[in-house]
């Protein structure tokens, strides 16, 4: 499996001697040659999947662009679609948290998708 596991944020308290780290990284950033992130991006809950593990949401929002880039024009995945298909690949993850990871990737909903899938189909 491609995704990648989350860190948790209890492994880090107990490895590092934080006694509160969720005050030490809530409102801190760090400078890294990709950019500038919170340190809060770096931890995460997970999602848990049929084999067991746990998966970084992500490494999880990769695979929903992975699917969506080889969706077909004139019909788009649905969020809906895109969660039974997740679901066959072990990730147990509801529409709405599609729906969100979609908006967050900057995505656009179906229908639009569609609606530009048919007007290229059209003018070819």
């Amino acid at each position: 499996m491609r995704a990648r596991r989350p860190t948790k944020q209890t492994g880090t308290r107990a490895s590092s001697g934080w006694r509160k780290r969720s005050r030490t990284v809530h409102n801190k950033y760090i400078a890294t040659p990709a950019g500038v992130f919170e340190l809060q991006y770096f931890f995460s809950r997970g999602l848990q999947h049929a084999a067991g593990g746990a998966s970084a949401p992500v490494a999880v929002r990769q695979l929903i662009r992975e699917l969506i880039a080889v969706e077909p024009p004139t019909a788009p995945l649905s969020d809906a679609a895109l969660a039974r298909q997740l679901a066959q690949q072990g990730f147990r993850i509801a529409r709405r948290t599609i729906t969100k990871y979609r908006q967050a990737l900057d995505i656009d909903p179906v229908d639009e998708r569609r609606a530009r899938g048919t007007r290229l189909a059209a003018a070819a």
